[in-house]
């Protein structure tokens, strides 16, 4: 029994350590899921200032022309909809990776272009749909916040990360992702959605041509 307790405790203790190093190693991932806990914390305890906070740090059409880096900075940090525990699984499981493989600045390279690139493209849109009438004045101050564009093109990068014959299959999985409410219902948040994942994607070559970090599951 000694033994085992004692092989058992080894093995917690090495768990403790890996787990330690995963987080030092993937800064960037571990502290935006952090942020996001904090912040959708507030906003649950805040119902009356929500409203006002999140339309502060929308990246919509006013806020772009205003006060472009804080509202493209901090709209990344809010999750309107709640839902922290399945974004912070999706962060950990495709950002992290990426984090762990290429460091912390690649990292933050492929989720800022695609939450910059996908965001000015589908805002740009929305200004000149406002500016021809096809849309309502009053549409230059609805919500765009969340972390879903840098997401979506963290795992659409990720999918570099798989084995040579399954990365494939990984990509066609998140452009049917993406894709498919595009076709059925296309709009701003699925077409930056699919611009997203087209960012992603365009680092592949850039990553053919980084020094990379063994993945922790294959040390």
């Amino acid at each position: 029994m000694s033994a085992l307790g004692a092989t058992l405790g080894r093995r917690a203790s090495g768990g403790a350590v890996r787990a330690r190093a995963a987080v030092f190693r993937t800064p960037f991932a571990a502290g935006l899921v952090t942020v996001l806990f904090v912040t959708t914390l507030w906003l649950r305890d805040q119902p009356d200032h929500a409203d006002e906070v999140l339309r502060w740090v929308s990246t919509n059409v006013h806020n772009l022309s205003v006060a472009p880096i804080r509202s493209v900075v901090l709209s990344a940090f809010f999750l309107p909809d709640g839902r922290w525990l399945s974004n912070a699984i999706l962060l950990v499981v495709v950002l992290a990776p990426l984090e762990w493989r290429f460091g912390t600045r690649w990292a933050i390279a492929v989720f800022a272009s695609a939450h910059v690139l996908a965001t000015m493209v589908t805002e740009a849109w929305e200004f000149l749909a406002i500016r021809d009438g096809d849309l309502p004045a009053q549409a230059r101050y609805e919500y765009d916040v969340g972390v879903s564009y840098g997401l979506y093109g963290a795992a659409a990068a990720a999918c570099y990360l798989l084995p040579r014959p399954l990365r494939p299959f990984g990509v066609l999985l998140v452009v049917c992702y993406v894709g498919i409410p595009f076709v059925l219902s296309s709009g701003m948040t699925t077409s930056g959605h699919v611009l997203a994942v087209s960012t992603g994607l365009a680092w592949f070559p850039v990553f053919k041509r980084l020094s990379v970090r063994p993945l922790p599951w294959r040390t």
